[in-house]
Order: C-alpha cells, then structure tokens, then sequence
C-alpha cells in the first residue's frame, strides 16, 4: 500500500506532480492529508508552480521566509484562481467596485498581486498636466503626484516597490526645456497607505525627446534615440550614462515605433527591426547592465543576435502602431514573446479585417531564445482595446464584430497563453456586469494574481463623468 510508504518517499512522489495533482493527492486519505504540514512541500511546490504561471502573491515574494499557512493560502488560492480563468465563460465571482473621476482617465494599470492600481489621469481646466494615482481598491487608501505630459512610459515591479519612468514634455516653453526622463517610486505594505515620490529626473536634448521606446530596471533606465540607432542607458543611483550603438544585422533598419518590452526575467530589452518583407527579433549575446566597468559617456559595442521574425502579409495593411502612449502592441514577458496585429485586406468585399495575435514561447525559462514556430491565433473583427497580463500569461482584448443584420456587437476576450507541454493560445469568452454599457469603455487592465479586470468608461452626454470599474473572476 502506497500508505505505508515512507514520508520522505511521498514527497518525491509529490515533487513530480502540478499544482492541481499535488491537492488531490493529499485529499485522497488522512494519511496523505497529514503531508499539509510539510512546509518544505508547499516552497518546493510553489517553486515549481511558479515557472509556468504566476502564483496568488506579490512579485518578489520569498517564499522561503513565510509560514506554513501563507504557503497554504498562496497554494489554494493560485488553484482556484487557474481553475475559475479557465472556465468556458468565467464567471464573476465577487462585488464589482466603481470609482468615479470628473476628468478624462487615460490609463489604468495594476500592481501584480495586489490590491493597487495605477491611474493616469487628466486634470480639468485647460491644464496640460497629468494626475498619477495609486489607489487601493480593498482598503480606499490612495497617494497622488502631479506630473507633465507623458511621451512615453515603462514600469519595473519589485517586492513592495513599483517604479515608473516616463518621458515627458511640456507644451510650452523653449524646446531645449520640453523634454525629461523622470522615474516614480510607489512603496507600499498589506494595509498601509501607498506612497509615491519622484526619485530620479533628468532633462533631455530636443533629439532625445522623440524616443523610439523607454524601459526601466531596479538601478537603470534607458530609452532609444528616434530613429533606433543607439540606446542609451542611465545608473539612476550614479547618473552615469553609457550609449549602445544599434547596428541590425542583413541591413535592416531598426523599427521606429516600438521596440520590445523587458521583463523581470530578461532585464535589457529585445529589439524589434524591420525590412521591406518581414520584422524581426534581436537580443543582445551579452546583457549591457553586466558590465561594472564602465565610465560616464562610454560607448558599449555588442553583438545582436536574431531570435525571431514575424512574417509580414503581402496582401494586407498590417498596424503595429500604438493606440496612446501607454498600448503595447509587442509584449516581452517571463513566458514568451506575444505580438497582436491587426491587418487589413483592401481587395475583400467588404474590407476585410483581421486580429491576429502570435506567441512564441521561451525555449527555458529565463532564456531569451524563443522556439522556432510561433503559435496563432486569428479573429475577425477589429481591435478597441488589449491589455497584457505581466506575466504574459493571460490578456484580455476588445474587438468590435458586425453581426448579420450589420449591427456593430463588442465582444470581450480572454486569452491564456500555455507554455507547457504543448505551446497553445486558448480563448475565451468574457461576461460584463450587464450594468456595463459596453460601447464606453475606453481601457481595460487584468490582475491575474488577484483575478480581477478593470474598465475604465468614458463619458457620455448623459454621464459626464468618467469610472474606473473593478470586476472580480475569481
């Protein structure tokens, strides 16, 4: 009888299993169900579960310094999170919370794991400035800070601390003066009111301004030049600075709009360039934040390798560009790489428009290197929204279709992207609180870690007023 195994035995059995195999394992007998009080089951569990999805807990979480029953509760809440997003239609699963703002909201983005979002927000009156609030959705607690148009944006997630760098502009002025790079700390523990404050600002030349992308690390921040020839890396503790020359391999030009986002896995972030018949994915042989000895204005030179390349459609207008500042059309996360394009057939009749979005899974976890044959999904109709989860896991996409009788319908999407064993793209369908007038909302955000999507919903002649909406799944 496998009862009478030895525990140590037990737990090797257990440390071959998912997250999921490991729960009904121990439910099976009073025998097995005294294994729950192995802690060193739960961490190597956890461990394991954490390379392929996020767990229910804060980025940066040591698991090695909690008790058995947080390692318990993150356990069985990170099994029912994965088992309620994977309904046929996920059901809500709890009150749904409005906030409600006078002026326009641009941007909502949460905090992983926590209650906290982040809202960028227009002030009223004519001024050309922007509002930054951390506010906690559980507890009402909230900390704000006035700052300059943003021109482009970029966030790093660490345990208890969440940075934001932006580029900024103003609207007057000399053109010598319109332009900086300035980064936000918000800190924040269970309960407390967060805290946000300006810990790093730097003015730009005019040409710096016009940056092709921007990304942020827990020391550095960069940004491309325009035209995405050069990058340019800054140690916020030091202000010391280093440049990058961009040189594409095959004579391609580096892509203007975009380049790829870094994650917490790979801290310098992939580059996107682009040819007359395809784009493709660069990465750095060497990660730059590496070298410790360099001086201020060095130049580093290093080697681009190609990983990828997304194959472009002869036959379409395909649109990679941004919505706003704050879009990610191209998405580099702790799973893979995920792109979402949309493309135009101009000789269908009608116009013939289709989303497709593409995920290549990483070959390691941790490794740049993608595998050779991305993964696929296509859907009629275009696109009014996308928000990818920070763990690439899961995203969410509003996409407006016309029915039979020509009548435009908006349709809300899940879509979970799988890592392991077979690479895969799943969709779903997603319920809106029927209080939700879906023709206004203007923005969405997920929290996988928490299993809560938020609205922002514009106003109308009717409503002046502009809400950002919490719905629960889990």
């Amino acid at each position: 009888m496998i009862t009478s195994y030895p525990v140590d035995v037990l737990l090797e059995i257990l440390a071959c299993l998912n997250l999921s195999d490991t729960l009904s394992f121990l439910s099976v007998c009073s025998a097995f169900r005294d294994l729950r009080d192995n802690r060193i089951l739960w961490i190597t569990v956890l461990q394991r579960t954490q390379l392929t999805r996020p767990l229910a807990c804060p980025v940066g979480t040591n698991l090695a310094h909690l008790d058995l029953h947080a390692l318990q509760h993150i356990a069985y809440r990170t099994y029912r999170l994965e088992k309620n997003w994977n309904c046929d239609r996920p059901p809500i699963a709890g009150l749904v919370k409005t906030l409600t703002f006078e002026n326009r909201v641009s941007a909502v983005k949460t905090i992983p794991g926590t209650s906290l979002i982040v809202i960028i927000k227009r002030l009223g009156g004519g001024q050309r400035n922007l509002n930054i609030i951390c506010h906690d959705i559980e507890t009402g607690k909230s900390a704000q800070i006035l700052v300059c148009l943003i021109h482009r944006i970029a966030r790093f997630d660490g345990y208890g601390r969440h940075l934001i760098a932006m580029l900024q502009y103003k609207a007057y002025g000399r053109d010598d003066q319109k332009y900086s790079l300035a980064v936000l700390e918000i800190t924040y523990s269970q309960g407390e009111t967060p805290c946000i404050n300006m810990i790093y600002q730097r003015p730009l030349p005019a040409q710096q301004g016009y940056c092709a992308e921007l990304f942020i690390t827990a020391d550095h921040v960069g940004f491309s030049s325009e035209h995405g020839t050069q990058i340019t890396v800054i140690n916020m503790t030091t202000d010391c600075s280093f440049k990058i020359p961009v040189n594409t391999p095959d004579n391609i030009r580096p892509f203007r709009s975009r380049s790829v986002k870094s994650s917490d896995l790979i801290r310098f972030p992939p580059l996107l360039s682009l040819s007359s018949e395809e784009r493709a994915i660069h990465v750095y042989s060497e990660d730059p934040l590496n070298y410790d000895h360099w001086n201020d204005g060095d130049i580093l030179r290093i080697h681009l390798e190609r990983i990828a390349q997304v194959p472009r459609s002869k036959r379409a207008n395909t649109s990679l560009n941004p919505l706003t500042p704050y879009d990610d059309h191209l998405f580099w996360s702790p799973i893979g790489l995920h792109i979402l394009t949309c493309a135009t057939f101009q000789y269908a009749s009608p116009k013939h428009v289709v989303i497709e979005v593409q995920y290549w899974p990483r070959a390691n976890p941790g490794s740049p290197l993608l595998v050779g044959q991305p993964v696929n999904l296509q859907l009629t109709g275009t696109t009014r929204g996308r928000t990818w989860s920070p763990s690439g896991a899961y995203a969410v996409i509003r996409r407006e279709v016309t029915d039979d009788s020509g009548q435009y319908q908006r349709v809300f999407m899940l879509l979970h992207f799988v890592a392991d064993p077979d690479p895969a793209i799943h969709s779903r369908d997603l319920d809106l609180p029927g209080i939700i007038d879906t023709r206004r909302v203007s923005w969405l955000a997920i929290e996988e870690r928490c299993g809560v999507i938020y609205l922002v919903l514009g106003r109308t002649q009717n409503s002046p007023e502009w809400y950002v909406v919490a719905v629960p799944y889990a």
